[in-house]
């Protein structure tokens, strides 16, 4: 019997001893799970000030997250955020998905430097496009998929300010501010029941965050800027997957136009690629091909004859009278022509460049 009472003293002071150290060192592990997690799901170094485990009211506080740029680039920082505040189901922290109950930030710092054609934002983005793109839209990472998840519902955003470098043409770099009062996100995680990795819920987040700068800096930062940073957000966005596109959805609500070019190109609109190798639509189902069908593609002349295109007027033979066949344009520029007898006499750019026989 006091073999059994040693044991059972022994294990209650195990288990003091080991409630004590994860006590100790709860906001040491805390602080290091966040700076990994940042770390890995954007690709550049994050650094947290300090994070503030409450274990009996199911409290965490996170001070001074600083996401740094992405090497070459000078501003102070990518982001940081003064606050980040959650409440979570106290009894789901040490199971592998923890339930939060409230996420809130306050204090979101941005700056959007620009460097040789291309910005800070557009490398993070970037990356975050590589590792959403592993699989299908949406599908975590191997990497993340054995790690703590998380069950969110809402995160509400405060204070965000956007440092935005556009660069006129012929001027200086020029620094404009977009401020964002507030951002509500609902229905942020909580797409599956086993909840999503901390790195997945930090790339939803921020394609969100700048749609909303977005939406607020129209009238202040340049169209070519804003449209640029939109079709940025939206192929980062379509990676990641339905859930993300409903987060910037509920953010661009009043975007009006910009949405579109979050998302999809202007209606009828096609890009420069498209006039070149696209079929344009004619009247009814007829299609005509882009500008590079002008080129090289035959154009239908009257029955089934078929003329050839520009670049045929140039290079093929024309037909004269008869079988005689007379050269294209070039050759009218650059093969001799025929003079009196076996005399040939140069093309248009021999009377360029040849000497007059005549003194």
């Amino acid at each position: 019997m006091r073999k059994f009472l040693r044991l059972v003293v022994v294990l209650v002071l195990l288990v003091l001893v080991a409630g004590g150290v994860l006590w100790y060192y709860i906001d040491a592990i805390a602080k290091t799970g966040v700076e990994q997690g940042a770390t890995y799901a954007l690709g550049v170094p994050t650094t947290l000030g300090s994070a503030d485990v409450g274990l009996l009211g199911g409290t965490l506080r996170l001070n001074d997250l600083t996401v740094a740029n992405p090497a070459g680039f000078k501003t102070p920082h990518l982001l940081a955020v003064r606050q980040f505040d959650l409440a979570v189901v106290t009894n789901t922290l040490m199971q592998d998905t923890i339930q939060i109950n409230r996420f809130e930030l306050d204090g979101v710092d941005l700056h959007i430097e620009q460097k040789a054609g291309a910005t800070n934002m557009d490398r993070v983005l970037e990356h975050i496009k590589t590792k959403a793109g592993g699989g299908e839209p949406g599908e975590p990472d191997e990497a993340e998929s054995g790690g703590k998840k998380v069950v969110v519902d809402r995160i509400v955003v405060r204070n965000v300010t956007a440092h935005v470098q556009v660069l006129p043409i012929g001027g200086d770099a020029t620094t404009l501010d977009v401020e964002v009062p507030e951002i509500v996100l609902e229905d942020v995680a909580s797409d599956d029941a086993q909840g999503v990795a901390v790195a997945e819920l930090t790339r939803r987040l921020l394609p969100a965050i700048l749609t909303a700068v977005i939406t607020k800096g129209r009238g202040t930062i340049p169209d070519v800027d804003l449209d640029r940073l939109a079709g940025n957000v939206g192929d980062t966005t379509r990676a990641l997957g339905e859930k993300a596109r409903g987060l910037v959805e509920q953010v661009g609500k009043d975007a009006g136009g910009l949405m579109d070019k979050i998302f999809k190109p202007t209606k009828g609109e096609g890009g420069l690629l498209d006039d070149l190798l696209k079929p344009k639509t004619g009247e009814g189902d007829k299609k005509e091909g882009g500008l590079l069908d002008d080129l090289l593609k035959p154009k239908s002349d009257e029955g089934d004859k078929k003329e050839g295109g520009l670049l045929d007027d140039l290079l093929k033979p024309k037909s004269g009278d008869g079988d005689k066949k007379e050269g294209g344009l070039l050759d009218d520029l650059l093969k001799p022509k025929t003079g009196d007898g076996d005399k040939k006499e140069g093309g248009l750019l021999d009377d360029l460049f040849k000497k007059n026989d005549n003194p």
